[in-house]
């Protein structure tokens, strides 16, 4: 990421954090609230995008560091075949030697000897021709070992140009990676404070509710009897049904939760943290987008495709990008918002997304594919897994 990116990026950052401080000292209203659920969903969506960064920077830097192990395997096989190289031209280089030793240091008369011993001319020939030919085979492997030699000396030079390239590209993607990571850090702490003001804001909402529905006043009895009628009211049954106000909805899902239509689904303490935590990191922070996407993977906990427990599913390799890109564990290290907690425990408890089937059991951010599909809070769900 350039220079000038990062200085916008904090200059937002920066702005954030203003904007913090004006929030907090505004009154309770339902303009503040929206501003601050605005202003929450822009950072969720830069985090979402520093995540994705992130994750494609580390696959960069996978697949660099293969390459890397590779040119360097390739480094030693060829030291190997240099040394072979070096070895076969310098044992020619010997042979060549000792045949230079014998027919020149013995004296030419014993070349002479050699030549005259012969019977007749063509024998003559034929002695005189093998060995201008010893000498000639001689020349032409020394050339073509020298030949390998120099090839492979730079085909070695060349690997080793290549991988010291590919160290510098690692090097690269890694101090992209540290700052990129910087700047998701920071993005998440302002996102962090806006959580904490948005839910101050939602609670101080519903006391000022509370508060104003019990200051309301409260009609006086009518105790006018009519006169000479001892009679009591025709109908005195008290009512027979019992259930409190509030969450009639008995298979645990919350308001907007599509129904209890699912069988509620025992966790523990710690999954449902896990739950909850990854839908915050998955979707933006409203009901449906985060019911959305705990439907998908409960989907994923019914299909005997998939791992049979919610802890599974989540920690099944390759299948949730905040799972290898950080973003899950920073949301554990503070904790899932209450509201991510509540959707975690409604679809637990049985609620689904009403725009859902339970064949849906894929889903990735909007963009990712051409694909069409059931588009929820910024994410694209299909029940299949789609080309890109």
């Amino acid at each position: 990421m350039n220079l000038r990116l990062t200085r916008i990026f904090r200059a937002m950052i920066s702005l954030v954090c203003v904007l913090v401080l004006v929030f907090s000292s505004l009154p309770v209203s339902a303009d503040n609230i929206a501003d601050v659920e605005s202003r929450t969903l822009d950072l969720q969506y830069q985090l979402a995008g520093f995540d994705q960064e992130l994750l494609a920077l580390s696959e960069e830097i996978t697949a660099t560091e293969t390459l890397i192990e590779q040119t360097n395997g390739a480094i030693i096989r060829s030291t190997y075949a240099l040394a072979e190289a070096e070895a076969d031209r310098d044992s020619q280089q010997e042979s060549m030697a000792i045949r230079i030793r014998f027919m020149y240091e013995v004296g030419n008369a014993s070349l002479l000897e050699l030549l005259f011993s012969a019977e007749s001319i063509t024998e003559f020939l034929n002695k005189a021709e093998f060995i201008q030919s010893i000498n000639t085979h001689d020349r032409e492997m020394l050339v073509q070992l020298q030949d390998v030699l120099d090839t492979v000396t730079l085909y070695q030079d060349d690997l080793v140009f290549q991988q010291n390239a590919l160290i510098e590209i690692q090097d690269d993607l890694e101090a992209q990676q540290v700052e990129l990571t910087a700047l998701a850090e920071e993005t998440a702490t302002d996102l962090d404070v806006f959580l904490a003001l948005l839910e101050q804001l939602r609670t101080e909402e519903a006391l000022l509710a509370a508060a104003a529905v019990a200051a309301e006043p409260v009609p006086p009895a009518n105790d006018t009897e009519t006169e000479n009628n001892s009679t009591p009211p025709a109908n005195d049954t008290p009512p027979t049904n019992n259930t409190p106000p509030g969450n009639t909805n008995a298979g645990g899902g919350g308001s907007g939760g599509g129904g209890g239509n699912q069988p509620p689904i025992n966790a523990s303490t710690d999954e449902l943290t896990l739950f909850a935590a990854l839908l915050e990191a998955e979707a933006f922070q409203n009901y449906d987008s985060l019911l959305a996407v705990a439907t998908v993977i409960l989907n994923r906990v019914a299909d005997p495709r998939f791992p049979n427990s919610v802890t599974a599913v989540i920690n099944q390799p390759g299948q949730f990008g905040p799972v290898t890109n950080g973003s899950l564990n920073r949301i554990l290290a503070r904790g899932p918002t209450a509201l991510s907690r509540q959707v975690a425990a409604d679809a637990l408890g049985g609620a689904r997304s009403s725009a859902l089937t339970p064949a849906h059991t894929f889903f990735n951010h909007a963009g990712a594919s051409s694909q069409p599909g059931i588009n929820i809070g910024g994410n694209i769900f299909w029940t299949f897994w789609p080309n890109w």
